[in-house]
């Protein structure tokens, strides 16, 4: 499926603090990057409590090195059939930026806590106990070039 990509840009929270302003993750992003999404599409789609998600590659490397990634979707239950359905491309934009935006507010504020332990590591010395690096979710939004379906893709990082 040939996308475009719309990558966050990283930033720090007294960036976000200092330019508060709704968030648009087509609008804030580093530029659209043409890509090719491989997957399965008769793979089993695991769903959780709002998003679907699948498995796959793209073309390109989209997060450091890699070209894996997992390709999500908010789906809704029909109250008349029951079934599991997947919002419309502009749902998926609303909803999508909207977790986009919760994830690049808390990598800001997780970027804050680690440059302010490395600051006290360099002024104190280190603790007898190890500090954990925890992992993130980078995030992009994806639009399909051809049915305009949106998509998130994430991968954890550090």
């Amino acid at each position: 499926m040939q996308c475009m990509l719309y990558p966050t840009a990283m930033t720090t929270f007294s960036n976000l603090i200092n330019h508060a302003c709704s968030f648009d993750a087509i609008r804030d992003c580093e530029g659209p990057t043409p890509v090719m999404l491989v997957y399965n599409p008769s793979m089993v789609v695991e769903y959780g409590g709002f998003k679907k998600a699948l498995f796959g590659h793209s073309s390109l490397p989209i997060f450091m090195d890699s070209t894996a990634i997992c390709i999500k979707q908010c789906w809704y239950l029909c109250k008349a059939s029951g079934a599991q359905l997947t919002y419309d491309s502009h749902t998926q934009i609303a909803k999508l930026s909207t977790e986009i935006s919760c994830l690049h507010w808390a990598s800001a504020l997780m970027g804050m806590v680690y440059r302010f332990i490395n600051k006290y590591i360099e002024v104190h010395s280190a603790p007898t106990f190890t500090i954990p690096r925890m992992c993130f979710v980078k995030s992009v939004l994806a639009i399909s070039n051809a049915t305009c379906e949106t998509y998130i893709h994430n991968r954890g990082s550090h």
